[in-house]
């Protein structure tokens, strides 16, 4: 019996280790699009959306173009309502399309969305709480949750970092 509890324990920590490793590298992905708001890169109102957007030339720019702008909101900002899928049913929609859900959707959110003063993370809940024991111990288990969130924070800004001394970021 002892042996299958280690076992399972080793086995949840791994499958933990893993969504938090996970829940990191989305972070840094998140840090770039939170970065990206308040650059030049990012069109914040429809007059520059539609003007730069008319003067890409190709179907695939206009994709790659209007995807980032819907992903800085979405991802970056953590605006749920910014999201839009890339396809539905088997039907991809066009750049066209996902700019129509830019200007009258994702743009105006910044009038009743604020800017977060970090970017999101989105890491795995917390333990289930036990029915038995003290309101400390709750404090106790939220606390090293809290912990973990900040670390998983940290580590996700010193990667981030690493990674752009690499020539793998910007």
């Amino acid at each position: 019996m002892k042996n299958q509890r280690e076992k399972r324990q080793r086995v949840e920590e791994i499958a933990m280790e893993r969504k938090l490793d996970a829940a990191m590298e989305n972070f840094i992905v998140a840090i770039y699009f939170w970065e990206q708001y308040d650059s030049p890169r990012c069109w914040k109102t429809v007059e520059k959306a539609t003007s730069i957007y008319r003067k890409l030339n190709t179907p695939t720019a206009k994709l790659r173009a209007v995807k980032e702008q819907i992903l800085i909101r979405y991802l970056g900002l953590g605006w749920i309502e910014a999201h839009h899928p890339w396809s539905k049913a088997g039907q991809t929609f066009s750049p066209d399309e996902l700019f129509q859900h830019l200007i009258e959707k994702v743009i105006p959110l910044s009038k009743k969305n604020t800017v977060p003063d970090k970017p999101p993370s989105k890491l795995p809940s917390p333990p289930e709480m036990y029915k038995l024991g003290t309101t400390a111990d709750i404090d106790m288990t939220l606390g090293k949750y809290a912990d973990k969130i900040a670390a998983i924070e940290e580590k996700g800004y010193a990667e981030r970092n690493i990674r752009e001394e690499k020539g793998e970021g910007d």
